[in-house]
């Protein structure tokens, strides 16, 4: 029986890494890899039976063929309850960065740190805080400062009644649906939205969702 701390499963396309990551982790004192696949669809397919094998950290690479690391993310947490999803990535981008938390991410680790430094992560997170690479915090921080001003300078240009039409509109809800919501009629929110596109000079839904960090 494994005298192991923590079980790792492994999702990663490219071979060499794979392996690499493989062998390391089961070499230390502290792990054992219970899986490892090349892609989110094998993964998927596999017998791998995670009542036996209980797994407690996933690393997941984000960019895979296939179904993304980021898109599997919701499905892979349904199967694997109690597992810490780990992101790792080559690149760092702030989107991806945000949207992986945003959709249940328990960390987000860079290939360029060391086997030693993934491995230290790792263990001194114990998962009762997001496991994350130093480059990353920084990119996360000024991310969501960003968009927090962005969402301000909009506030500041609208009236409160703009604003209001503009995060139903931006949350997808059609002119009847926020009428209902808002209490007012579809005239009244086609006459608002005219305005909010004109003050903050778009021309789309799209641009707008962004403009509210909704895309």
């Amino acid at each position: 029986m494994s005298e192991k701390m923590y079980t790792i499963g492994i999702i990663e396309d490219d071979a060499s890494l794979r392996s690499n990551y493989t062998d390391f982790f089961n070499l230390s004192d502290e792990f054992e890899v219970v899986f490892n696949f090349e892609s989110v669809e094998a993964f998927q397919n596999s017998d791998f039976d995670e009542d036996l094998h209980p797994v407690d950290i996933l690393l997941l690479d984000i960019r895979l063929p296939g179904i993304s690391g980021i898109n599997a993310i919701e499905q892979i947490k349904k199967r694997l309850k109690t597992t810490a999803v780990i992101m790792l990535t080559a690149l760092l981008e702030k989107q991806l960065l945000a949207e992986s938390f945003l959709k249940g991410a328990d960390g987000f680790l860079t290939k360029d740190l060391t086997l030693n430094q993934i491995k230290n992560a790792l263990l001194n997170g114990e998962f009762e805080y997001p496991v994350i690479s130093p480059e990353a915090t920084k990119m996360l921080i000024a991310h969501f400062v960003e968009s927090r001003s962005r969402v301000e300078l909009v506030k500041a240009k609208l009236t409160r009644r703009e604003f209001e039409v503009a995060e139903e509109i931006s949350k997808g809800f059609s002119y009847k649906e926020i009428s209902k919501i808002l209490d007012i009629s579809t005239g009244t929110v086609n006459q608002q939205l005219k305005s909010v596109y004109v003050k903050l000079g778009i021309e789309s839904r799209a641009q707008l969702a962004f403009m509210l960090n909704r895309s």
